[in-house]
């Protein structure tokens, strides 16, 4: 069985959450977000899984850096490979990972985060005829069922590489 282990600068191997529950809590208290101070401790840190998991996922190949080769997730990145609004190395998490980290797990509790079937597909055909010959064209268009964020990619701008390409 696996444990919830909240990753450190360091950069750990097994970490599977970019924060600890007591950091959804603060952040919940302060916005009001009363549905986290009334889940159990096993549903915030399933949560929290599901929220780092969909950072990972979603917006991992973004994220500016070099991850650290020991670490099991995007954060912290390899000192001096990433830099802030303000122009600071991040060498940690940074606070921006880790509110929208924060944000998710909070949805995380009423919403799928992750979907099991990631795509839907449409078909569609198109017959054409001139006489006796026709001609029939069949087409699949595929749309993603990732869920998006509005709220959660404006959190993240300042960690991505290219906000300008980001489009959902």
């Amino acid at each position: 069985m696996s444990t919830f282990t909240v990753q450190t600068d360091a950069g750990l191997p097994n970490a599977n959450s970019y924060i600890p529950v007591s950091f959804v809590d603060d952040y919940a208290s302060l916005r009001g977000y009363t549905s986290w101070a009334s889940a159990s401790t096993a549903d915030k840190e399933f949560s929290l899984l599901q929220s780092t998991q969909y950072l990972e996922e979603g917006y991992g190949s973004r994220f500016r850096g070099n991850r650290v080769t020991a670490s099991g997730l995007h954060w912290p990145v390899v000192s001096g490979t990433a830099y802030d609004t303000s122009g600071y190395i991040l060498d940690t998490v940074p606070t921006v990972i880790k509110n929208a980290a924060a944000e998710l797990a909070v949805l995380g509790l009423t919403e799928t985060l992750l979907p099991i079937a990631a795509t839907t597909a449409d078909a569609s055909s198109i017959s054409q005829g001139v006489g006796p010959i026709s001609r029939t064209v069949s087409y699949q268009s595929t749309s993603s069922t990732f869920p998006f964020y509005p709220r959660v990619k404006q959190i993240l701008v300042p960690a991505l590489r290219s906000p300008s390409v980001i489009r959902k």
